[in-house]
């Protein structure tokens, strides 16, 4: 079951921290921005808090972004 979230997210996986102070700086106080720096945090942050938006740069080691992408469109939560 899907909760409601009181707090729009953005949700950054990523591990360079530039990408994530330049998504803080364009988005609106409205909506807050997490950040994982990892695959595996990425993966669960995606699913416990249901972000309005991921956005997806680059993950060490080589590789690492494209396999995160196709593991979030596999899941029913984060497929769209």
């Amino acid at each position: 079951m899907l909760r409601h979230v009181e707090t729009e997210r953005i949700l950054v996986i990523s591990s360079s921290p530039d990408l994530v102070a330049l998504v803080r700086q364009a988005v609106p106080g409205t909506l807050e921005v997490s950040h994982a720096a990892d695959a595996a945090r990425g993966l669960e942050l995606a699913r416990r808090e249901i972000p309005l938006l991921i956005v997806l740069g680059y993950l060490a080691p080589a590789g690492a972004t494209p396999a995160m992408y196709h593991r979030l469109r596999e899941g029913w939560i984060t497929k769209h």
